[in-house]
């Protein structure tokens, strides 16, 4: 069982990976922002960032570069409306995964297995 922590400013998309998530025994945090999201990183350890990527305050992409500071490997994955070629490329060389709304659940939870692997 790991633990993954949701990061996102919209309520809906945190209930409907919540709802994804559900099936699997995976322990889920929830943050509404990127500094509440290191806030909650402070205090309880995390397997596994789902992050949005346009979110007001620190977006997603600051957060991973905050949390890639000092866990260089940790899996991160991002979700987002779209997908620029600027913003995959700030992904991948990050090392992290994106993945583009909407998606599928079963695409979400093979990502999701592949970054806990």
């Amino acid at each position: 069982m790991a633990t993954i922590l949701i990061v996102d400013d919209e309520p809906m998309q945190i209930r409907l990976l919540r709802a994804i998530m559900e099936e699997t025994d995976h322990r889920l945090l929830e943050a509404t922002g990127g500094q509440q999201a290191l806030d909650v990183m402070a205090q309880q350890s995390c397997d596994l960032i789902i992050t949005d990527c346009d979110m007001p305050g620190m977006n997603g992409l600051e957060l991973a570069q905050r949390v890639l500071a000092y866990q260089p490997d940790f899996p991160i994955l991002f979700l987002t409306g779209a997908m620029s070629d600027d913003r995959q490329l700030a992904i991948e060389a990050m090392g992290c995964q994106g993945i583009t709304k909407p998606y599928s659940p079963l695409r979400l939870l093979a990502l999701v297995n592949q970054l806990l692997s």
